[in-house]
């Protein structure tokens, strides 16, 4: 039990570790993001359902990182109610340096 307890520990320091932080990325605007890293855009209800969050909750945390320069909104040509999310260029790169930054920390976390 004591290994089993270990690694719940580890993984949940890992996950609330600020090594995000540098990106300005928090790990939960990460793993809404990421999908966008393999695509142009997406909608804000694909977003949600791959990051496995209420749309509500998408569209707030995505209203302030467009305010941030990291996503774009726009509307669809062919579907006005449907609105489309892309990373901005400054985004993509901080997506990118912010998965590093997670990636560098579980594995120091695990390596303990």
């Amino acid at each position: 039990m004591a290994a089993t307890d270990a690694l719940y520990f580890a993984m949940r320091r890992g996950r609330t570790s600020p090594a995000g932080t540098q990106a300005g990325m928090s790990r939960s605007q990460l793993e809404l993001l990421a999908p966008l890293l393999d695509r142009d855009s997406m909608s804000v209800s694909q977003l949600a359902g791959t990051a496995g969050v209420a749309v509500p909750t998408a569209t707030r945390a995505l209203k302030q990182l467009e305010e941030r320069g990291v996503v774009e909104r726009t509307r669809s040509a062919s579907d006005d109610r449907l609105v489309l999310v892309g990373l901005t260029t400054a985004g993509r790169t901080r997506v990118v340096n912010a998965q590093m930054a997670f990636r560098a920390r579980q594995h120091a976390v695990f390596a303990e």
